[in-house]
């Protein structure tokens, strides 16, 4: 890297080939070799001094902007995924977890904000077919809001104020419910807790859309662990008088609601975190 980057760059051009290839076992192989330059662009090794890592990043983002194209790929449910066995399911859950570990090494080298801007723009690319055919289409759209929510940071203050984050996030409640979407969407909203706290107008619009997941067996779990994400980020805010009401009613609403223990126990928690911010004469 330090001796000949222009080398480098060709070797990674041929490796985003492998992590580009459809089968999984193929391109996990390649996965190890970004993780290791990303943390060299990113400062974590130790080849380059600062005036080098700056030029290198340049040199090399292009080939993560492609990489972010193939990883998309990779995450997006196969048309024939509807009829898998429970382990072969459990088995692309796993890789497609690995697979976000690759995204946050993106994410080091273009930026977190960079690669939700990839991956906004190519969800609003393939909406259209989506909303013609939501029951046919929604593995696509999935596979994007799937990389956005691996693209979360704390370290990147552009993050906290960048407009497609508002867009991804307002965008979420109005996509049709088909396949796993719903699910994936729920549990990106509760991802995005802590840039929610910065921007608490929206807690009610997010609030609603993951109590709505509480009445569908299939989601009730990703929308209590949301819940208590939101609700330990943004405390502070959810104890005013209006949302501290919306979110009783949640609760109450859920009463009738068959869920699994461990479900109402993120519940409880989650209104726990609130409560915790009241003065204790009105939580008396």
């Amino acid at each position: 890297l330090t001796q000949q980057p222009e080398w480098l760059v060709s070797l990674a051009a041929c490796l985003l080939r492998g992590a580009a290839h459809p089968d999984a076992d193929v391109a996990e192989i390649t996965f190890n070799f970004w993780y290791m330059l990303a943390e060299e662009l990113n400062g974590g090794g130790r080849s380059l001094n600062d005036a080098q890592r700056v030029d290198a990043r340049g040199l090399f983002a292009d080939c993560f902007r492609q990489l972010l194209q193939a990883l998309r790929s990779l995450v997006e449910f196969p048309s024939e995924s509807d009829s898998w066995p429970a382990d072969q399911a459990d088995d692309f859950r796993r890789f497609r977890y690995a697979v976000g570990d690759v995204l946050t090494d993106a994410c080091k080298v273009l930026s977190s904000t960079a690669c939700i801007e990839e991956v906004y723009g190519a969800l609003q690319q393939r909406l259209p077919a989506f909303g013609a055919d939501p029951a046919g289409q929604w593995r696509s759209i999935e596979a994007c809001v799937f990389c956005a929510r691996q693209m979360i940071t704390s370290n990147e203050p552009a993050f906290f104020t960048a407009p497609v984050v508002h867009q991804l996030l307002q965008l979420l409640p109005t996509l049709p419910a088909a396949g796993d979407l719903p699910n994936t969407a729920i549990r990106t909203v509760g991802t995005y807790a802590n840039w929610l706290s910065r921007h608490a107008e929206m807690l009610p619009q997010m609030l609603t859309y993951v109590t709505s997941g509480l009445q569908q067996q299939r989601n009730a779990a990703a929308a209590s662990q949301a819940m208590k994400h939101l609700c330990d980020a943004c405390a502070e805010h959810l104890a005013e008088e209006a949302t501290m009401a919306q979110l009783i009613q949640m609760y109450l609403g859920t009463l009738s609601f068959s869920l699994e223990p461990a479900d109402r126990v993120d519940l409880v928690a989650a209104l726990s975190f609130v409560v915790s911010q009241l003065p204790l004469p009105q939580v008396l």
